[in-house]
């Protein structure tokens, strides 16, 4: 555990004991709402990083803060409602905590606790210190942001803050690279009529019986890739949590870790080139007002609604146009609460179809979430359908993989990374397709030879845009064929580095040896 109850206790001793003397100041109106103020601010961010901790192994930093922040209201609620059962520890060490230091702040009172004796029993508490030297530790490995390395959650709070200011700041150069009028092209030579990206939900790989999942989840893809589907076996996301996926596909934010400039948006290279772009959303992420912009700048248009089922959605889509025309579609997927991403008729599996499962409430969940996963291949098979007849390519990927009881007693996302590469793989490997039509086939033949023959190569998704480029035909400054998994130039030996720190690739060679 990264932060241990003795930490969240030693930490609240000396803000009692500090708040103790205030108390004793001239003014008491002002001390008494003082002290309920400190209080409640304390108990309220130990509540909070403790929670934070316990279901997701992060403390509060910027990656927390943000994906809080470009959460929508209905996924807010059905977080709760999915983590509510799992909350029970957490909530326990904060009112042990609470009630610790409360009875710490009597005693002071009453027995009138000279600074010595209070300075002997902080010592006291040595066993707490060594938590907080592990945390230090842990958090200089894992949870650096932008320079700021501390042991707190109230420094670490203003530390996320800043870095969150940081990247509000380097979202200016990446609004003009976004805009069409501004980039740079190397060829504008359109070579696919129809590109549609859709961007799945939480999507586990290790429950699709496209790779090899005993229960037959993906049936109509399954059909598919028998002819025009190609799946890749060797994908990985950069990030497990949504909104960071979503900039590093973007090209918002370098996903290698370094810090040279991605190329511009690939929404905005077709524009430039042409193409007519549209978004059709059901996740309405990065809606915060300095974000708007760059979604105008991107596509010529956007869905205003949000529907309750991804079908209504692709029912809105329409393929009838003539001009090129690339559709990115962000689907909820599989996104938790998993009871409510699929509709009866899909309830296929019922939790006495695990009987290699003991837990009955963990056996249904499974169900619900292969449910949902058999409901996204009908979805996926829709939008392809709408295409039979036109030049077209359609690319699916999940944002990330989930967990679902798959080795222990979580399910979701937003943690494993510190786990050994096996348990992480259900996070961060993701499913990944790329189908074509049999117009597409028969104008490009090589092209399609080239997908054919990538599907066991390693790949991320933050190198996306190298790899729309390719099947577009459209080349824009940035582009690296190194990095597009298709093209002869692909370069296999590149590790991929997840969360812009940590060598996935290295940590896989690791746990094999």
């Amino acid at each position: 555990m990264m932060i241990s109850p003795s930490f969240a206790i030693l930490f609240a001793y000396p803000i009692v004991f500090v708040l103790h003397f205030i108390r004793r100041s001239k003014h008491p109106l002002f001390s008494k709402v003082f002290l309920i103020s400190a209080y409640t601010a304390l108990s309220i961010m130990l509540l909070f990083e403790s929670v934070t901790i316990f279901l997701f192994k992060k403390p509060i930093c910027a990656e927390v803060l943000d994906a809080i922040l470009t959460t929508n209201t209905t996924e807010t609620g059905e977080f709760i409602n999915t983590y509510l059962s799992q909350l029970s520890l957490p909530l326990t060490v904060f009112f042990i905590a609470l009630i610790f230091a409360l009875l710490i702040q009597k005693g002071i009172q009453k027995y009138r606790v000279s600074c010595p004796i209070a300075f002997i029993f902080l010592i006291a508490m040595a066993p707490a210190l060594e938590s907080i030297a592990a945390n230090v530790v842990q958090y200089k490995k894992i949870g650096k942001s932008k320079g700021f390395s501390v042991s707190t959650f109230i420094t670490r709070l203003p530390a996320a803050v800043v870095a969150l200011e940081k990247e509000s700041d380097e979202l200016a150069p990446f609004k003009v690279r976004s805009y069409p009028d501004t980039i740079q092209y190397i060829s504008k030579e359109i070579q696919c009529s129809n590109i549609v990206v859709i961007i799945g939900e939480s999507f586990s790989k290790y429950h699709s019986s496209l790779y090899s999942y005993p229960k037959v989840t993906n049936p109509k893809l399954g059909e598919l890739s028998q002819s025009n589907l190609y799946v890749y076996n060797d994908v990985v996301t950069l990030f497990n949590y949504t909104v960071g996926v979503l900039k590093t596909i973007y090209g918002i934010i370098s996903g290698d870790g370094s810090n040279k400039t991605p190329p511009p948006p690939f929404p905005s290279i077709l524009r430039g080139a042409g193409y007519k772009t549209h978004l059709l959303d059901q996740k309405d992420y990065l809606t915060q007002k300095r974000y708007q912009v760059i979604w105008e700048n991107m596509f010529d248009s956007k869905n205003e609604t949000r529907f309750p089922d991804d079908m209504d959605l692709i029912n809105t889509m329409d393929v009838s146009k003539a001009e090129p025309s690339l559709y990115v579609i962000n689907l909820m997927g599989q996104h938790f609460a998993y009871v409510n991403r699929y509709p009866e008729s899909f309830a296929r599996f019922k939790k006495d179809d695990y009987p290699e499962v003991s837990n009955n409430q963990h056996a249904e969940i499974i169900a619900h979430y292969d449910n949902a996963t058999l409901y996204n291949d009908f979805v996926i098979y829709s939008v392809i359908q709408k295409l039979l007849d036109k030049e077209a390519v359609v690319l699916y990927f999940s944002d990330h993989g989930e967990e679902v009881y798959d080795y222990r007693n979580f399910t979701g996302h937003g943690t494993g990374l510190l786990e050994k590469s096996v348990h992480s793989k259900y996070q961060i490997e993701i499913p990944f397709m790329i189908w074509v039509s049999d117009l597409y086939k028969e104008n490009h033949p090589d092209k399609v030879e080239q997908i054919k023959n990538a599907v066991e190569r390693p790949y991320n998704t933050g190198d996306l845009v190298h790899l729309i480029m390719d099947i577009s035909g459209v080349k824009a400054e940035g582009y690296d064929p190194t990095k597009s998994v298709i093209n002869d130039q692909f370069d296999s030996t590149h590790d991929r580095i997840v969360h812009r720190a940590i060598n996935y690739d290295q940590r896989r060679r690791d746990s094999t040896r």
